[in-house]
């Protein structure tokens, strides 16, 4: 791509087996989702962002997500795709060391959130 524009692909899958207590169960952990809210024995998700350096110290991004949970126990799971997305700001706060400092806007199926960042989402 072009040096100013970085694009992250995240590809995340996890499972358990037997009959694990209810917090240990896999989640959907993307921005826009509350924590464990979606769970099942299998979990998996795909996440794309993409982000312009628009000045040499600020940067701006937009991403979208998808999750999917499948297992045997109805009340943790959904058949339905998870899907969410948004928009941030980027400031490098230390350049020299590559440190950056943010907010991102997210939706979800249900709500909107915002996240302060330090560094990357993941």
């Amino acid at each position: 791509m072009h040096p100013d524009v970085v694009l992250g692909i995240r590809l995340e899958a996890t499972a358990v087996d037997g009959r694990p207590p209810f917090f240990a169960y896999p989640w959907v952990s993307l921005r826009g989702i509350p924590a464990l809210r979606y769970q099942g024995k299998r979990v998996g998700l795909v996440e794309v962002e993409l982000r312009w350096n628009i000045l040499p110290r600020w940067a701006v991004l937009g991403f979208a997500a998808k999750g999917r949970v499948y297992g045997d126990n109805a009340a943790l799971e959904t058949q339905d795709d998870i899907v969410a997305g948004g928009i941030g700001g980027r400031y490098q706060f230390m350049p020299d060391e590559g440190f950056w400092l943010g907010v991102d806007v997210a939706r979800g199926p249900e709500y909107t959130y915002m996240y302060i960042t330090v560094e990357h989402a993941w």
